[in-house]
């Protein structure tokens, strides 16, 4: 996978991300740091996972979590609290919306 910055703006940062089958996806996130385009790679490598195990991630709730990541509430599993201080811990987002946990 690769991504490219496309575009810095008020309230946004414009990602887009080219697969190893050269499909390309726009990703909006809401954390505008240029690292985000590295971070970006690691989430979309989580999910991906994921699916092959089994989880029914679906690609517009991965596209929420990364456009809304800063409105979403802190994670708390088993009982602790986590800071939600990186971009991948959207994954944790996304699990928590399709399986009803955390």
């Amino acid at each position: 996978m690769q991504s490219e910055i496309k575009a810095i703006n008020e309230d946004h940062l414009q990602i887009e991300v080219k697969d190893k089958e050269g499909h390309i996806e726009q990703y909006e996130l809401d954390l505008k740091g240029t690292y985000q385009s590295k971070n970006i790679l690691g989430v979309l490598r989580i999910v991906d996972h994921m699916r092959t195990r089994g989880y029914d991630l679906l690609q517009d709730d991965v596209k929420m979590v990364c456009e809304k990541y800063s409105l979403l509430p802190a994670f708390k599993v088993d009982g602790r609290h986590f800071p939600k201080n990186l971009l991948s811990f959207a994954i944790l987002d996304i699990m928590r919306m399709e399986l009803g946990k955390f």
